[in-house]
């Protein structure tokens, strides 16, 4: 299974270190992860473990990653794609139902 976290960057506070910590506890079960950045910046950047592979969308702002977060399902498939604060919900919830992805079972939890 492949779990796709969605996240604006890594900087910040608590929010930041749980989506780091929820994506070490899924590689330590066996699960196959991407963490997916509006930007990859911040101070928990360093704290990703290797087995997580980082998607940098290279966006100024959460709104302008909506294009890339809709081509990621399109070529990743992930199974499941997690977010957490509002605005990103917003955006992962929109880009779900823009990716029109056939035959995944590709789903936004927010």
């Amino acid at each position: 299974m492949k779990i796709a976290l969605f996240f604006p960057s890594l900087r910040g506070g608590g929010a930041e270190r749980v989506m780091v910590n929820l994506a070490r506890g899924f590689v330590e079960r066996g699960l196959r992860v991407d963490l997916v950045l509006a930007k990859a910046e911040g101070p928990y950047l360093p704290q990703v473990p290797p087995e997580v592979r980082v998607v940098n969308l290279d966006a100024k702002r959460v709104l302008y990653s909506l294009l890339g977060l809709v081509r990621y399902p399109r070529q990743e498939r992930p199974h499941v794609i997690l977010s957490a604060l509002n605005h990103t919900n917003i955006v992962a919830i929109g880009a779900e139902s823009l990716a029109r992805v056939k035959n995944a079972s590709c789903t936004c939890r927010t």
